[in-house]
Parts: C-alpha cells; sequence; structure tokens
C-alpha cells in the first residue's frame, strides 16, 4: 500500500476476498491453505455458490450477482499473476462466465435537489453532511476524493474561471471539474474552518446520516454517495447539454462504456434532439 499502487479502498476489497475465501476453504474442505494447482472448475463453481448463498457479512448471509462477479474478478487476477510466475500452466478461473447485472442509476431530479440545498437544518452535524454530498452531486467528486481537496486543488485558466483539478483517488485518473456557483458556495462556507476545502465526516456513520437528511427533506429514494456521483451525471450534467465525452473526462472514466452507466438518457435531452431534426426535415 505504501508504494500508491492500490488505493484503501481496493486493498480493503483484496482483504475482504482472502478472507472470505479462506472461509470457503474451511468450510467445503477443512482446509486452511490450498495448492494454486489444486483450483479446478469444480472448486471455482463451489466458491461462487458460497459467495452467493452461505458467506456472511456484518450479519447478512449471502452476497449478490455484481459483488459475486468483482470478488470473482479478484481471484481470477490473483491467479493471473501465478500464470506469470510459472505457478500454473492456465487460469482456473477462465471457466467462470458470470457477468454483472446492470441496473439502472439512481439520481435526484433537480426539483430533489434544490429541496436539500433550501431545508434549513439547524443540527450541525447533518448541515455538514448534507454539504458534503451536495458538494459532490455538483462536482461528481466520491467522498474519499471530495474531502482529501484542499486550496492547492483550486485553480484559475485563462479566462479566470475556477476550476478543482485532482486525480480519483480509486484509479489515479484526472478527473477535472469546473466550479459551478453551488460548489463555490460551500467552499467559501467552510475556508478557513479545516486544512481541506470542505469537513470531513467519518465514514461508517455517512450512510446513516444520510438516510436522516433523506427523511426531512421528504426523498424516498436511498441516498447514498453513488446517488450524488449519478446525480452529477445526470441531472447537473447531461441534461444541460454537457457532452457524454466531457462527462466522462470530469468523472475520471478511461472510456464511454464506463460513463454510459451513470448517465441515464433523458427524456428532455431526446426531445430537444427530435426538436433540432424536425426542424432540419421542416
Amino acid at each position: 500500500m505504501e508504494t500508491g499502487e492500490r488505493a484503501p479502498g481496493s486493498f480493503q476489497k483484496y482483504n475482504r476476498a482472502k478472507d472470505l475465501l479462506a472461509n470457503f476453504m474451511k468450510k467445503q474442505y477443512n482446509l486452511d491453505d490450498i495448492e494454486a494447482i489444486a483450483i479446478d472448475s469444480s472448486f471455482v463453481y463451489h466458491l461462487e455458490e458460497f459467495l452467493k448463498y452461505e458467506s456472511s457479512f456484518n450479519g447478512k448471509v449471502g452476497i449478490k450477482n455484481n459483488s459475486v462477479v468483482k470478488y470473482i474478478r479478484v481471484y481470477k487476477t490473483a491467479c493471473y499473476y501465478c500464470v506469470k510466475m510459472g505457478l500454473l500452466d492456465k487460469n482456473p478461473f477462465m471457466v467462470y462466465d458470470g457477468k454483472l447485472k446492470v441496473t439502472d442509476a439512481v439520481f435526484l431530479t433537480q426539483a430533489e435537489l434544490t429541496a436539500i440545498e433550501e431545508k434549513i437544518i439547524f443540527n450541525e452535524r447533518l448541515q455538514k453532511l448534507r454539504d458534503i454530498f451536495l458538494f459532490s452531486c455538483y462536482t461528481g467528486y466520491a467522498p474519499v476524493d471530495a474531502c482529501n481537496l484542499t486550496q492547492e486543488n483550486l485553480f484559475k485558466d485563462g479566462s479566470d474561471d475556477l476550476w478543482i483539478l485532482t486525480k480519483r483517488a480509486k484509479t489515479d485518473i484526472k478527473a477535472n471539474v469546473p466550479v459551478l456557483p453551488p460548489t463555490l458556495k460551500i467552499i467559501n462556507k467552510y475556508e478557513g474552518q479545516q486544512d481541506g476545502l470542505i469537513p470531513k465526516l467519518s465514514n461508517q456513520k455517512m450512510n446513516a446520516y444520510l438516510k436522516e437528511i433523506a427523511d426531512i427533506c421528504g426523498i424516498t429514494k436511498h441516498l447514498t454517495w453513488y446517488v450524488a456521483r449519478h446525480t452529477f451525471a445526470t441531472t447537473v450534467a447531461l441534461a444541460n447539454g454537457v457532452r457524454i465525452e466531457n462527462l466522462s473526462a470530469m468523472m475520471g472514466h478511461t472510456n464511454i462504456k464506463q460513463t454510459q452507466h451513470y448517465a441515464k438518457v433523458l427524456d428532455v435531452n431526446v426531445k430537444e434532439d427530435m426538436e433540432k431534426l424536425k426542424k432540419r426535415f421542416a
């Protein structure tokens, strides 16, 4: 981890994958370790079943499909390394054909976003949480990226427009975003009160606080940090005419396909394009 090759979140995922694998081997084979060469197709598919229906974490039994697929990709990556080092002739996880299930991204409408912005909140803890969430909605940054920003990340271009220049912690890819008026309002509110541009809160309690925000603002959607990122992509950017190529760059993606997962095609965009088409045919 000290080399900076993996983000803390990735390291946590690999550690969790290691623990799940150890639990599986103990339950299925009563073993603490197994030679890489002994891993076969049966091992792979029994592991998948264990992850889906028997593994337990934080009191919950079983893991959903997309998380199972991602864990098995971790094991596949490890086995690729074994092949590279000459410990295996072929990767046993190549037989696995599980796929991610694409679900519709949940995002806030402009009315819901405005409701959160305009709600009068007296609790200081919830105020800070609300501001961090809105900051993510207007920049697309995940909390780990947003809370690490400092004054050094602010930059004025030749037109005197303010930008945030940074790289995503998860991918180390450039994710530069212009500072919109709501973003600047939050930056100014907390200027000089901490080392970063915005306050930091404990990750463990953030999701619980988001539920409180949703309740007091009358929002029935399950608020998460992914919702903030989706809101930036869809309601803030695409709905206001930002091209998906530019959105992809701001979100720190390596290709457009990644961005399309976040960016729902809005009816308003379709209508605007069709109006242009009507005029051409007229």
